[in-house]
Formats: C-alpha cells, sequence, structure tokens
C-alpha cells in the first residue's frame, strides 16, 4: 500500500509489467506498461480532464486489452504520478501537452521496435488525440475517440439543457435555483462545478454505477498509486 508496483503478468509469452519513470518535455513524467506479449502493437491511451490521471484505475478495466496490446497509461505533465508542484501553470498549454504526447509516441515506437501504434483518446484526451493524430499520421495505426470532443461550446450546451430539464421535471428547486444562477462557460470552474454536480446527482453521468465505485475505490486500492498518491 505504501510503494508503487503494478501485477506481474504471467504469459506463454515475453510479457511486460512495469510502472516507469520518463524524460518528456524536459519533465518526469510516470506511465505504466501492461501486456502479454511485448511483440504485440502498442496501444497508448490518452486520459481525459485535463487532469483525471488513470494510471490508479484504468488496469482493471483493460486486462482484456493486454492480450492483444501492450497497453500504456499515462499520467499527462501535472496529473497523477506526474505531478510535480515545481511545474508552472503557463507551462500547461495544449501545445506543450501535444509536444509531450507527440514524444511518448516516438519513445514507445522506438523503444519496442515499432512504426506505428494504436491510439485512444477520452474525452480531454480526444482533443490530444485528434491534434497529434493530425500532426504526425505516420505515427497512428488507428485513433480511437472515446467522448470526442467535436464542439465543446456546442456540447456543453447540450448537457446544460439537458440538466436543467430534469431538474424541472424532478422539481429539484435547488438545483434550478444553482443552474440558473451560473453563466454557460465550459472554460469557467465555477459553472463546470455546479452543472457536474447537478448532472450526476440527476442520472446524467454514469449508468448503474457511482463515481466514487467507478474510479475512487479503484484507484484507493491500486498497487500502482500509495496512499500519499
Amino acid at each position: 500500500m505504501f510503494s508503487r508496483k503494478t501485477k506481474m503478468i504471467r504469459s506463454e509469452f515475453e510479457s511486460i509489467a512495469s510502472l516507469e519513470e520518463v524524460v518528456i518535455g524536459g519533465i518526469k513524467q510516470m506511465i505504466l506498461v501492461r501486456g502479454e506479449n511485448v511483440e504485440n502493437p502498442i496501444m497508448l491511451f490518452l486520459h481525459g480532464g485535463p487532469g483525471t490521471a488513470q494510471i490508479g484505475f484504468a488496469p482493471k478495466f483493460q486486462r482484456d486489452l493486454e492480450k492483444d496490446f501492450v497497453v500504456v497509461n499515462w499520467d499527462q505533465r501535472g496529473s497523477g504520478l506526474s505531478y510535480s508542484p515545481a511545474i508552472k501553470k503557463e507551462e500547461l498549454t495544449i501545445e506543450n501537452m501535444v509536444n509531450d504526447t507527440v514524444q511518448l509516441v516516438e519513445y514507445l515506437l522506438k523503444r519496442f521496435n515499432q512504426q506505428k501504434l494504436f491510439l485512444v483518446g477520452h474525452s480531454w484526451g480526444t482533443v490530444l488525440g485528434t491534434l497529434v493524430t493530425k500532426k504526425c499520421p505516420q505515427y497512428i495505426y488507428s485513433y480511437i475517440g472515446i467522448g470526442q470532443v467535436v464542439n465543446m461550446r456546442e456540447g456543453e450546451k447540450i448537457s446544460y439543457d439537458y440538466t436543467i430539464k430534469k431538474a424541472n421535471e424532478l422539481k429539484k428547486d435547488k438545483a434550478i435555483k444553482e443552474l440558473k444562477k451560473v453563466e454557460l462557460n465550459p472554460s469557467d470552474m465555477k459553472y463546470l462545478g455546479v452543472q457536474r454536480k447537478w448532472l450526476m446527482k440527476l442520472g446524467g453521468s454514469f449508468i448503474g454505477v457511482s463515481m466514487y465505485n467507478l474510479i475512487y475505490s479503484n484507484m484507493f486500492f491500486a498497487n500502482e498509486y500509495t496512499i500519499k498518491d
């Protein structure tokens, strides 16, 4: 519980199960590499947020993928195991994150002696995934977008309208009052805090599972994260 590690993978092939520190963009960052066969194609996951690092919970949901891919999870600059108080907020730009991703892709291809990889983006990670695929398509077999960002403002409007509609249907006066107080602005943390709170409470975020069970309980018991992490 107090030391970082990842479970070994038993396989008839040369497997890999490694939690590693690499220097990306001049900063020490952490990646988790897991697969039953190091000769399999690479699949790199770009987590959401920004800042929703997933090394602590992703392995539980990706075990089947480890049979056919070398699965790589990366806690992006400033997130999770790649957090550092030395990182300045001015450095957390889309340009730097895209450059970090390209550098990591090149590192993985060279390390595993492969020409291309599969790139998977989730939510904020789809912004990175789209831009990286456009910048260096020669490195990408296929890009897979999950919760793909296309038009953030329009997406937020749809989500906000759903939430206020559900609040009215269920006669949730407190929710209606709070939602009407905030101005729809996807870059405003106050707006996001209020809208996401009521979105989850009114059933519009996850189906059949809570945020706690999906993420936090898994991270708390993860081998890859310590209590401090």
